[in-house]
């Protein structure tokens, strides 16, 4: 227990367990059954149903995770998105390619070729990270995570709403637009965050370079 406690990050808080933690309270609000099944078993337990309610929610937010992670990979297969590269406008930069080359030990990628610069994106990723996570990287992919992830929370939660709904004189306008205006600062933090992500990795690729020469 103790050694979960510590592998838990700032990502595992904010990009699984709180849009979890909405969507299981949502889908209880509106539906009035996940705690059935608990209550059955345990009784009314405060203690226990907090557990299972922190249970119920990392479970529905690795799904979510997971689900958001298939939709990226879904809309980078869209002609019009793939060619809205986060990392080829970095593979411009002649000593970025220079560096990639003496450390990583690879040609710099085609820039036409997208699978080969997300690919040469990924090796940066890696060589930074292989002692430990930089924190601003670390926080950073936990906003861009709580982003993607609280995406595909807005959608399941706007589907349980319209499933309550019985007419379209049901249908609450403002209540639709709040759901709409979610969804596109959702989407809009979603590629802020992953943006500043890959710039700072390619960053500190570089910054390491200067580290070295001056320690030389």
């Amino acid at each position: 227990m103790e050694h979960f406690v510590k592998s838990f990050t700032i990502i595992d808080f904010l990009g699984i367990f709180c849009p979890g933690a909405v969507l299981v309270l949502a889908i209880q609000f509106w539906q009035n059954s996940l705690t059935e099944p608990f209550t059955r078993f345990f009784g009314e337990n405060d203690l226990m149903l907090a557990v299972y309610f922190v249970f119920l929610s990392y479970l529905c937010g690795t799904v979510l995770h997971d689900l958001g992670s298939l939709l990226e990979s879904a809309l980078t297969k869209i002609p019009h998105i793939s060619k809205k590269n986060m990392h080829s406008s970095h593979w411009n930069n002649e000593r970025l390619c220079k560096r990639y080359q003496e450390v990583i030990g690879l040609n710099p990628p085609d820039m036409i070729d997208r699978k080969a610069v997300l690919k040469a994106g990924k090796n940066v990723f890696h060589y930074i990270q292989k002692k430990e996570r930089p924190q601003r990287i670390l926080i950073f992919s936990a906003f861009f995570t709580m982003s993607r992830t609280f995406f595909v929370v807005l959608i399941l939660i706007m589907v349980l709403y319209f499933l309550q709904i019985q007419s379209a004189a049901e249908i609450n306008v403002p209540i639709v637009f709040l759901f709409l205006i979610l969804l596109a600062l959702c989407l809009h933090r979603w590629i802020a965050f992953e943006k500043k992500c890959v710039e700072e990795a390619y960053l500190l690729f570089l910054s390491e370079e200067r580290g070295a020469e001056k320690k030389t």
